[in-house]
């Protein structure tokens, strides 16, 4: 089963990979270091209010990954997600979870698209390791980021993050 999706998620890799547009802030480096506290080799970074977008924070934190760890940290945008896209990303996530066809030390970190607009995002949150809830300050709503956590299952999440906007 993996060997029929990493292909697959390698494509979409090179379609999706985030750059960052700036250098990273100080504080996404702290977030940075926040997180590498847990284990995880695959992160989602889950909007918690409709609209919301977790792109440019999933580049900048790759990037910090990258400058330290010899560029073994990857950003995938998912802004949109279908069904054979949302299963063939959880898939291949997962296979990448149990070193399938990925190099050993490679860790990924996804934006998906708000579950509340887009609920294959939960596939995709399931599939990770790790979740952080992603809440836009003065945008998101107490409600929305309770059902978001709902969705995805507060186990998932490691964390919550304010965002600027």
């Amino acid at each position: 089963m993996a060997e029929s999706v990493l292909p697959e998620l390698a494509k979409t890799m090179e379609e999706r990979v985030l750059l960052p547009e700036a250098p990273p802030s100080k504080e996404c480096q702290q977030l940075w270091f926040m997180l590498a506290k847990t284990r995880w080799r695959s992160l989602a970074l889950v909007p918690a209010d409709e609209g919301g977008s977790t792109a440019a924070l999933a580049a900048s934190l790759a990037e910090v990954g990258r400058q330290l760890r010899d560029g073994a940290v990857t950003a995938l945008n998912l802004p949109h997600l279908d069904y054979i896209t949302a299963s063939g990303i959880a898939d291949a996530i997962a296979a990448a979870g149990r070193g399938e066809g990925v190099p050993p030390n490679l860790q990924i970190i996804v934006a998906i698209p708000p579950v509340l607009d887009d609920p294959l995002g939960v596939a995709v949150a399931h599939a990770v390791d790790a979740a952080v809830l992603c809440v836009e300050m003065g945008k998101a709503r107490l409600k929305s980021a309770r059902k978001t956590m709902e969705l995805v299952g507060r186990e998932r999440f490691v964390g919550s993050i304010l965002m600027r906007p």
